[in-house]
């Protein structure tokens, strides 16, 4: 977001009536947004924030529980397509950050398909990772 944008955004926050305010606004972001709002010359809309929240990264458990949640809701109800060598990789690369974690396995099962395979194995990852680059992320955020 510009500067001017986010002026926009504080002047919108004074939109209120005599007894209420009537808009609420919801700010999301990855850590980009934050030192963009830790600005000097932001601090008028710093003060009108009223809470934060962080998302911590998933632990290697939590991770394996979201890669299963995410198949489910994508509509997939067959065995499980990560075997635990391939789930483990997943999360040592990721660190556990959910958007690297959709990154690796959507590629992973990409190429999966593309080689026609049913299962998700350690190479195939270990292929996924090296197609992404993936160790320039470590360690970084993704934009």
């Amino acid at each position: 977001l510009k500067k001017s944008e986010l002026e926009n955004i504080r002047l919108l926050s004074n939109i209120e009536s005599r007894k209420t305010k009537l808009i609420q606004i919801l700010l999301c972001g990855q850590l980009k947004l934050e030192y963009k709002l830790s600005r000097p010359e932001l601090s008028h809309l710093i003060q009108r924030i009223s809470i934060k929240r962080y998302i911590k990264n998933l632990s290697e458990k939590d991770t394996y529980h979201y890669i299963k949640h995410r198949l489910k809701i994508s509509g997939y109800r067959g065995r499980t397509i990560f075997d635990e060598k391939s789930l483990r990789l997943i999360w040592k690369n990721t660190e556990g950050v959910p958007l690297k974690i959709n990154m690796l396995c959507e590629n992973s099962l990409l190429i999966g398909y593309a080689t026609e395979k049913k299962n998700i194995d350690e190479y195939i990852v270990r292929k996924a990772i090296k197609q992404l680059s993936y160790n320039n992320f470590k360690n970084r955020e993704i934009w």
